[in-house]
């Protein structure tokens, strides 16, 4: 049996040390970040959000983009334009060439193995529409979740780096959740995210807005991957301000339930946020 590493291995082990080295040097930083640094949102001594430039590389973010063409381009309704929970816009921009449906270039699904209905979290959990409201869905679903398996491995680790008692707890969680229901395990086969829903959206500029059905000590992932300019993410929490870049590769770790977020103005070709995240439901169900 070989022992080399695979090209996913690899890549992993080289994001991992990456994000280590940019942390360390956020936390001890004494002068003025630059635009290449990891930058830490710190209100007291509670980190509200950590901003990591360029980690998701070239290679990663032109797989990611195309894997969500495949996915848009297979049905024109994969992708939603439903009413925008965080008073935000879609952005039409040009059509691209190999855009064949009519309607824009613009929406946004919401893969979930886990997912409460508004008003019923009393009720199971169970997976979203989206991900198994027909076959074809189903199939397309999780086509999506194997392309975005390395980057779901990218946002598992950046959870253990910030927040390591919390990573803890999220493989727990995950534990129980594949223990106690086989159609989760099953999703789970396919993908190692430790988050129960994973959000894709395409050219979307949301408004400001806090993620009031996430627990507010846990950690959502954003990812941005594009051509274009702007789109910078801007943060609140009480009277603290925290603006950053968000461009092609890089990444946010975000107390979303906490911290009120929103992207400025962008303009540009296409702009992807794939966001992971677990809403508080979920965490009460599966509870030890």
């Amino acid at each position: 049996m070989s022992n080399l590493a695979t090209p996913h291995d690899q890549k992993r082990t080289h994001f991992e040390n990456r994000v280590r080295e940019l942390y360390a040097k956020a936390e001890a930083r004494s002068t003025r970040p630059t635009s290449e640094d990891a930058q830490i949102f710190q209100v007291g001594n509670s980190k509200k959000a950590v901003f990591f430039p360029g980690v998701v590389g070239i290679d990663d973010c032109d797989a990611i983009f195309k894997a969500v063409m495949r996915y848009a381009l297979a049905h024109k309704t994969n992708l939603a334009v439903n009413a925008d929970h965080t008073g935000g816009e879609y952005i039409t921009v040009p059509t691209p060439p190999w855009w064949t449906h009519d309607e824009p270039f613009q929406g946004a699904v919401y893969l979930s193995h886990s997912n409460h209905v508004s008003g019923h979290t009393h009720e199971p959990s169970m997976p979203s529409a989206s991900l198994l409201g027909t076959c074809s869905k189903y199939v397309q679903g999780m086509k999506l979740l194997d392309d975005l398996s390395l980057l779901s491995h990218y946002a598992n680790y950046l959870i253990k780096a910030v927040d390591r008692p919390m990573y803890d707890n999220m493989v727990a969680l995950r534990e129980r959740m594949i223990a106690r229901s086989p159609h989760v395990k099953s999703i789970c086969a396919v993908s190692p995210a430790l988050h129960s829903t994973i959000g894709v959206i395409v050219n979307r500029r949301s408004g400001n807005h806090r993620d009031a059905k996430d627990a507010k000590d846990s950690w959502a992932i954003m990812f941005v991957f594009g051509s274009f300019e702007g789109g910078e993410v801007d943060l609140t929490y009480k009277t603290s301000r925290f603006v950053s870049r968000f461009s092609n590769g890089d990444a946010i770790v975000l107390r979303a339930g906490q911290v009120h977020h929103c992207i400025r103005e962008w303009k540009g070709q296409y702009r992807v946020t794939i966001v992971y995240y677990s809403n508080n439901s979920v965490w009460v169900e599966y509870a030890p």
